[in-house]
Order: structure tokens, then sequence, then C-alpha cells
């Protein structure tokens, strides 16, 4: 299921707030291996950081009073726990919050207490490692496929143009088979078909003119791709 924006910021500032020197974190850990997790349920962190002492903090992610209240369960597998949440859902739930796990909006306002893991401090390693690695391939395959943000932007243009190309195109063919039709037709008033035949000649060539126009910036687009791509590469 999507993220809400809400939730995304929140992500976005809790990462930016972790992101020291000897501290490692990663988004949506699934923690311990499908063995380990055979008779028991998939606990998934929505954010797990570890530093350089092997010390492992988590963090769930709540937007809303229902998030908070939900019967999934929150994955508290770290030394020490957190709720990240908007400051107005902590002053509706704080008295809910268990005196051992701490509370983040935007910085800690509520410090947790010290506990042992439930789950062994290799098996987060592991963890943690396997959950890295599934980020790491996303970004290198990105990179790989060409399929980089920018690419994607320039491949949307180059979409556009050559739609647009073949509107014109019809709209090229249309005003051809016009002008043959008044060139054609048995119009009494000479002047009048002189006049239509002139029109319809003169949005003939501004639209062809359009056209080649597309046509030039399709192959800049292209230019600037190939030059992106071996850039990355």
């Amino acid at each position: 299921m999507a993220k809400s924006q809400e939730t995304l910021e929140l992500e976005e500032a809790l990462y930016r707030d972790t992101r020291k020197m000897s501290v490692f974190g990663c988004f949506e850990v699934t923690i311990g291996f499908w063995k380990e997790r055979l008779f028991g349920e998939d606990q998934r962190v929505d954010y797990l950081t570890m530093d350089t002492n092997g010390i492992f903090r988590a963090y769930e992610v709540k937007v809303t009073k229902t998030d908070f209240h939900s019967k999934c369960a929150n994955s508290f597998v770290g030394h020490f726990n957190y709720y990240v949440m908007p400051y107005g859902l902590y002053e509706q739930v704080k008295s809910e919050i268990p005196d051992n796990i701490g509370v983040w909006c935007g910085s800690v306002i509520k410090k947790p207490k010290r506990v042992e893991p439930c789950v062994p401090v290799e098996t987060l390693m592991k963890s943690m490692v396997r959950s890295l690695y599934r980020d790491a391939d996303r970004y290198l395959m990105a990179i790989y496929k060409k399929d980089t943000p920018e690419n994607q932007r320039l491949e949307k243009e180059r979409k556009k143009n050559r739609e647009t190309i073949s509107q014109l195109r019809r709209e090229v063919n249309h005003l051809q088979q016009t002008i043959s039709f008044y060139e054609g037709s048995p119009i009494q008033d000479l002047g009048e078909r002189a006049r239509s035949i002139e029109f319809y000649r003169e949005l003939l060539h501004e639209t062809s003119a359009d056209t080649r126009e597309l046509r030039k910036e399709n192959e800049r687009l292209r230019a600037e791709m190939e030059r992106a791509n071996e850039t990355n590469t």
C-alpha cells in the first residue's frame, strides 16, 4: 500500500535527523530469515539504525490515532525503541505510550529506556544487511538499466513530443486533402477559391514547421539521454 505524504515527510525528517557519522540506518527491515520465522509472524521494523558500538534503535511510524491503535504488532526489537509521530498525535496518545518507549516528533521529546533486544543481535545485523542490499540493488539496477529519474523525465518529454508529432501529421494529411478539394472544386468565385487555397497552404506550412521543430527537440532529448547514460557508466 502506498505511503501517505505525511508518512513520507516524517520518514525523510527522521532519516535526516539520524544521518550521522557512525550511525547506519535502513527503512522497512524484516527481522530474521525464513527458518527463524517458521513458527512465528514476520516482524518488520519501519526504521532501524545501528551504530559502531552495536547499539540498535528501532522506530515505529504512526501518523493517525487509528494507525497507533492498529492491531499490527509494533516491532520494538532494539536496545532503544521509539514511536515516530506528529506532535499533535503524541498529545492525544501520550498516556498510552509505555514508559520504556521513546517518542520522536522532529526530535526526541521522550527518551526511551534501554532494554535487551527480543531477538539476537546477530539476527538484527543480518536482517539489516539484507535490507540494505535490497535498497542498493534497486539503486544499481536503475543505473544499469538507464532507468534514472533524469532519463525518465527525458523519455516522458520525448513520448509527449512523439504523440504531438503524430497529431500534427494527421492535421497535415487533412490539410492536404482540403487543399486538393478546393483546387478541384467548382467554386464560381475564383477569388474565394484562391483565398481558401492560400489559407490552407499557410496553415499547412505552419503545421509542418511545428512538426520539424518537435523532431529537432526529440533529437536533442535523445542526445541528452545518451550523454546522461555515458556519464552514469
